[in-house]
């Protein structure tokens, strides 16, 4: 037998359990990425453009400490979650693919 080849193992109950919560870990974190990201799109780059060129009015300008809180928070969030998905994974996939290299 090939020692190269990944013989998967039964996956029972609580590795069902456990695959849930990694996939959920992953949602939160490309949520929290995505907000992120937005946050800081719109504080960063939209609102001083549109103030600069008159299209909104200047007191927009306002809202981007709060954008720049909420992208720095989301950020944080966003990684920890990161983090709770790669510690997660590898034990989980170890428990039906005893050979997986991690």
């Amino acid at each position: 037998m090939n020692p190269w080849t990944l013989q998967p193992g039964v996956i029972d109950t609580a590795t069902w359990a456990q695959i849930f919560t990694a996939i959920t870990y992953l949602a939160i974190y490309l949520l929290f990425a995505v907000i992120a990201a937005f946050a800081f799109l719109v504080g960063f780059g939209f609102i001083p453009s549109l103030a600069a060129t008159g299209e909104a009015p200047a007191p927009a300008r306002r809202l981007q400490p709060i954008l720049y809180v909420v992208a720095a928070v989301a950020f944080v969030v966003a990684l920890f979650f990161l983090a709770q998905f790669i510690i997660l994974a590898p034990g989980v996939i170890a428990k039906f693919y005893p050979k997986f290299a991690f």
